[in-house]
């Protein structure tokens, strides 16, 4: 009996501290203010994530390469992601911060305009990542 319950909590033991850590995974997209900036115009604004890592929420890192269209296309950019319209002031190359309400597949892609992958629908941006954290 005193080996069937040592067993039983050595398994225990092993499953729980074998857990991976998926703290972004099991937070709600909406509560995640992500770091970003834009790269250019593809069919839509495309803004590459600097944080957090993209491959915490799930995206696989090969599904977030985007290279702007016409152009060199030797110049490929990781953690990119359509983002719709962009407001001007956020297009100077500069960080920016960042809320999303959800994330989608882009579900079209076509030869004249690159288009990455997935595509953030933008909640709330701003300069100043304070500002987003206050307004959540």
């Amino acid at each position: 009996m005193k080996t069937n319950t040592l067993i039983f909590f050595t398994i225990i033991l092993v499953v729980i501290s074998c857990q991976k850590n998926n703290t972004l995974k099991n937070k709600s997209i909406q509560d995640i203010v992500f770091q970003g900036k834009y790269l250019g115009e593809g069919c839509a604004s495309v803004i590459q994530v600097t944080e957090p890592s993209l491959k915490g929420i799930g995206l696989k890192p090969a599904e977030t390469r985007w290279g702007m269209p016409l152009e060199n296309r030797d110049t490929i950019y990781d953690n990119a992601v359509a983002a719709g319209v962009i407001p001007e002031a956020y297009k100077d190359g500069e960080t920016f911060y960042f809320t999303v309400s959800r994330i989608d597949t882009v579900g079209f892609i076509l030869d004249y305009c690159s288009t990455p992958k997935f595509s953030f629908v933008i909640k709330s941006i701003s300069p100043n990542k304070l500002t987003i954290e206050n307004n959540k």
